[in-house]
């Protein structure tokens, strides 16, 4: 726990550390470090329409084989997924994406 603490302490930029008591302690993001968070949500909210348009795309290319959801995990960040894409943004669209269980792995399919 102090090793913890100490990591905390470091980064007094990022995070803001409140005493409670004697022996108790909070902590939080800094004002700086929450604005900094809330922009990057924002962004990536609103990239998430284009990342639906780009794995489409993709898919399209592909119509006659699905592809492995293995096989996105090394194009992630050149798409600009988030790391459990197939858990967020597909299940968001299920108009347009289904991941399907094969006897290799999961693949990712368009269904419209």
């Amino acid at each position: 726990m102090r090793r913890f603490i100490a990591l905390l302490r470091k980064f007094h930029g990022v995070f803001k550390i409140m005493e409670e008591g004697t022996s108790s302690l909070r902590f939080r993001l800094t004002p700086k470090a929450e604005k900094l968070y809330l922009d990057e949500l924002r962004v990536r909210n609103e990239m998430e329409g284009l990342l639906v348009v780009k794995l489409r795309k993709l898919l399209m290319m592909s119509m006659d084989k699905p592809i492995l959801l293995e096989n996105f995990a090394q194009l992630r960040t050149d798409l600009g997924l988030p790391l459990e894409f197939h858990d967020t943004i597909c299940q968001r669209y299920l108009q347009y994406f289904r991941v399907v269980q094969t006897e290799r792995d999961p693949t990712l399919e368009l269904t419209h």
